[in-house]
């Protein structure tokens, strides 16, 4: 049960990160503002990783107690 909830919980973490990237991506071709944007939006994507992935692992330990 660990285990399914680990992977899931992760393939949308990661899921959703790789929408951030895409959304960045898309912004990216502003003439403006693109290239602001998308550093922006690779440090959003990577610091959502960091906390989101922290907090499923807190989860799945909290869970396995």
């Amino acid at each position: 049960m660990l285990l399914a909830y680990l992977t899931v919980s992760l393939l949308a973490l990661s899921g959703l990160a790789a929408m951030i990237l895409a959304i960045a991506k898309a912004l990216a071709d502003c003439p403006e503002k693109g290239p602001r944007a998308k550093a922006a939006g690779i440090t959003i994507a990577t610091g959502f990783l960091a906390i989101g992935g922290g907090v499923v692992l807190l989860i799945g330990a909290l869970a396995s107690y």
